[in-house]
């Protein structure tokens, strides 16, 4: 990709996060998948390792930006998080080597809302890129005001969805109790159905940023 000549576009790479990976590789069921505490020491180190070979390899090629899917959080304790930042560094330092941006995207909602206040007492340098619905309960709350770190919003795929209803080109979508804050990136929470009304989606990323604009 960095060969080709006038390139005007950005490649963008997605990996799984270190203890997504760990999870993968011990073959824990999807019980023990939300607990990061199953996983041992040895395996978070050897997924975190695969992770920066990885998107190495993809920097290498020419990514711009690079998603670390992550859906498993620690434990909830100072010291997991600690640990799990650690895990992350790397990868996230050779991001920013080759000048690329790193996203770190957290698809567990639930577990968001749970360890908010220790997921953003990490210094982080990347965008975090978090569920809608887990931004919208912490905004109504008025935890998101104070927020530091860079954030991305993750959209569910429902938003892309049309309702059925007679005809009209409705969507499930709503525009978001968000306030206008300093967003880096809104992506979605998986990939978009291949039957997605391309004028839909469209609407639908335009919809967004004008909305927090307003707000």
């Amino acid at each position: 990709m960095n060969s080709l000549a006038n390139r005007d576009f950005l490649l963008m790479a997605a990996v799984t996060g270190p203890l997504t990976l760990a999870a993968q590789i011990s073959g824990l069921d999807r019980r023990e998948k939300g607990r990061g505490e199953c996983l041992s020491i040895s395996v978070q180190g050897f997924a975190a390792s695969v992770l920066t070979g990885v998107t190495t390899a993809f920097l290498q090629a020419g990514a711009d930006l690079i998603v670390i899917l992550e859906e498993i959080l620690p434990a909830q304790s100072a010291e997991s998080y600690d640990s799990w930042v650690n895990l992350l560094a790397p990868t996230i330092n050779v991001i920013r080597f080759y000048e690329a941006l790193p996203v770190i995207q957290l698809t567990n909602a639930q577990g968001v809302l749970d360890h908010w206040t220790t997921i953003f007492q990490q210094q982080w340098d990347c965008v975090v890129s978090l569920p809608a619905a887990a931004m919208t309960l912490r905004h109504r709350e008025g935890s998101l005001e104070t927020c530091s770190a860079k954030l991305g919003i993750s959209l569910p795929l429902e938003a892309f969805r049309p309702e059925p209803s007679g005809g009209k080109d409705e969507l499930t979508f709503r525009p978001l109790g968000i306030p206008r804050c300093r967003y880096s990136i809104i992506t979605t929470a998986g990939d978009i159905p291949p039957t997605t009304d391309m004028k839909c989606l469209l609407r639908i990323f335009g919809e967004v940023p004008r909305t927090f604009s307003n707000r």
